[in-house]
C-alpha cells in the first residue's frame, strides 16, 4: 500500500490496517489459472470424443460392410469362410434379410456411441444410452474373445474347423482379422462410456 493509501486511513477511517489491506486486496482483478481438476476435466472431455467418435466410426463401417454384402457384393466374403460364401450365392431371403438386420444394429450402435457426446434429454434417457454402450461394449468384447480362442484352437488342430469357415485360411481371416476386430469396437464402447460417466 502507498503512501497515500496509508494516510487517508488514519485513525477517523474505522479500520485497521491490515483490514483495509485485505480489503483492497479484494478488489484487485483474479488470477485465472487453470487447476489440476479442471485440466483432468478436460482431458477426460476429450477423450471421451475420441473414443466414442472412433467407437461410431467402427458400428459404422461394419454395418456399411453388411449392407454391402446384402446387396450382393462378394470381396471380402471369403475372409468369412466358405459356409458363408455358399450362403450369399444362394441368396435366399430370410439369409438377405438376417444380413440387413444385422446392418441396422450396426447403424444403432453407431448412433448410440455418438449419443453420449450429446447429453441431451432427461436423466433416465442419458443413463440409458450410457448403459447401452457399457453393455455392447462388453459382448462385443467378449464376443471377438470367445471366437478368438475357438478359432485358435482350430489353427492348432485341438478343434475341427467348422462347416461355416471350411478352410484354415478362413480361420486365419478370423483370427488375425475378424476377431481382434470385434474386441476393438468393444473396448473402444466401453472406453467412451467410462469416460463419460454414470449420468447423475
Amino acid at each position: 500500500m502507498g503512501a497515500a493509501a496509508e494516510a487517508k486511513l488514519g485513525p477517523g477511517s474505522g479500520r485497521s490496517i491490515p483490514a483495509a489491506r485485505r480489503a483492497l486486496a479484494a478488489t484487485k482483478p483474479p488470477r485465472y489459472r487453470c487447476s489440476i481438476k479442471e485440466s483432468t476435466v478436460r482431458s477426460a472431455g476429450r477423450g471421451q470424443r475420441i473414443y466414442a467418435y472412433v467407437g461410431a466410426a467402427w458400428a459404422f463401417l461394419f454395418a456399411a460392410m453388411s449392407f454391402y454384402w446384402a446387396l450382393g457384393g462378394s470381396v471380402g466374403l471369403s475372409t468369412l469362410g466358405e459356409g458363408i460364401e455358399e450362403i450369399a450365392d444362394r441368396r435366399e431371403t430370410a439369409d438377405l434379410v438376417a444380413v440387413w438386420l444385422t446392418g441396422v444394429l450396426k447403424l444403432l450402435a453407431g448412433a448410440i456411441a455418438l449419443a453420449l457426446l450429446f447429453p441431451s434429454g432427461s436423466k433416465r434417457l442419458r443413463r440409458t444410452w450410457w448403459l447401452l454402450a457399457w453393455l455392447m461394449g462388453v459382448f462385443f468384447a467378449l464376443y471377438g474373445l470367445a471366437n478368438g480362442v475357438q478359432h485358435a484352437l482350430m489353427a492348432a488342430g485341438t478343434v475341427e474347423i467348422t462347416r461355416t469357415l471350411g478352410s484354415e485360411a478362413a480361420v486365419r481371416w478370423h483370427l488375425f482379422l475378424w476377431d481382434p476386430f470385434w474386441v476393438a469396437g468393444g473396448l473402444l464402447f466401453i472406453e467412451a462410456a467410462r469416460r463419460t460417466g454414470r449420468p447423475g
